[in-house]
């Protein structure tokens, strides 16, 4: 925010990409240049909410999750770290939002905040490459040395598969 940049773009280290994105991806740029926006997501789990839309950067104004690839606009920025701050210090519960994850802290900005403009890609360009969480306990699948070999190859053929045809349109279960 203090360096005056246009906008951020926020890639965690687990997105993967569909093969088309290099394509894609002066399109989106030209998009952006050109039209008003707050927040951008390239990666999300949106694929039967936008099943029926137009494809490209569309509006979207509903909750959903997997902050991982998306990008802010500099307009936003005081504001939205304003609230980021603010949830560090709410109590849990609150109803502006307490210590929770980005992807949840985000959701709530933006119904805080309706004029917020939020761009989704249809279809979804980003994906979270399949891995253990490092949230949770993760699978049982996970945690026997027999399995694991056979769940990282699985993990990498889904992918493989997602980023040449979009299969499945949905965020991977196999996690």
């Amino acid at each position: 925010m203090h360096d005056g940049v246009e906008s951020v773009w926020i890639l965690e280290d687990d997105a993967i990409f569909r093969s088309n994105f290099a394509a894609n991806q002066e399109e989106v740029a030209a998009y952006l240049s050109g039209n008003d926006w707050d927040f951008c997501y390239i990666g999300h789990t949106l694929a039967s909410e936008l099943a029926n839309l137009a494809h490209g950067l569309i509006p979207f104004s509903g909750p959903f999750f997997w902050a991982h690839c998306y990008a802010v606009h500099r307009r936003v920025l005081p504001r939205l770290v304003d609230y980021l701050e603010e949830t560090l210090i709410n109590p849990p519960g609150h109803p502006r939002g307490g210590k929770v994850y980005i992807d949840a802290a985000y959701t709530l900005f933006r119904r805080l905040y309706p004029d917020v403009i939020t761009l989704v890609s249809n279809p979804v360009l980003s994906v979270q490459r399949g891995s253990p969480s490092s949230l949770v306990n993760g699978r049982w699948y996970d945690h026997y040395t027999l399995t694991r070999p056979l769940v990282a190859i699985c993990r990498k053929m889904r992918d493989e598969v997602w980023r040449r045809t979009g299969w499945p349109d949905t965020a991977p279960e196999l996690t």
